[in-house]
């Protein structure tokens, strides 16, 4: 089970997931991509960056203002996303970065661990 979460922005929902293997594949795919058709006069570097945060992006409920090709991107609308993604207002960037942070280094939190596993610390601690 991948753990998500989800932010709002401009009326917008965004549903992103915790980085996996699978999601640090698909940065790989996104850069290649770039590489042959090129980031659509965005810089490479923060293309680059970019590509994270799409690939770690589950579902988009409204309109950010640019398009979100979620599975598969044609050169075109990658070029979009990026162009959209580096125009937008930073406090995007700041609210879907905090999103991915907290759900990457939440696992030891009590309120997203199995029951079980809770008990069990609270009993090694005790001890």
């Amino acid at each position: 089970m991948t753990l998500t979460a989800t932010f709002k922005y401009n009326g917008a929902s965004v549903e992103v997931q915790k980085p996996t293997v699978a999601t640090r594949v698909r940065v790989w795919q996104l850069r290649q991509a770039i590489s042959e058709h090129g980031a659509g006069g965005v810089p490479q570097d923060v293309a680059d960056t970019l590509c994270y945060y799409l690939a770690n992006t589950v579902k988009v409920d409204g309109s950010l203002g640019f398009p979100v090709p979620l599975n598969s991107a044609t050169p075109d609308e990658l070029h979009a996303f990026l162009q959209g993604f580096a125009g937008a207002d930073e406090s995007l960037l700041t609210v879907w970065d905090k999103t991915l942070y907290d759900l990457k280094y939440a696992t030891n939190d009590p309120d997203l661990l199995p029951p079980a596993e809770v008990g069990e610390k609270k009993d090694k601690a005790r001890k």
